[in-house]
């Protein structure tokens, strides 16, 4: 019995905070709008990275999707 393996593409996006002099602020609707338009397309979300800067905070955010190719 031989089984085919799925196989995969992925895309990483980048999403930024906005800095403002007391708060950071993620706008999660636009983040919501952009990973519900990936999904409709196939897309499904694997990992997040935070972008690392040594001794300062993450405004920045990797979001890695992948989905299978047909």
């Amino acid at each position: 019995n031989f089984m085919m393996m799925q196989k995969f593409e992925y895309k990483t996006i980048e999403i930024t905070a906005s800095v403002g002099l007391s708060k950071i602020t993620i706008y999660t609707d636009h983040v919501d709008k952009i990973f519900s338009e990936l999904g409709e397309q196939g897309w499904e979300l694997v990992t997040s990275v935070p972008a690392n800067y040594v001794g300062m905070m993450s405004f920045k955010v990797y979001y890695t999707f992948k989905r299978v190719i047909r």
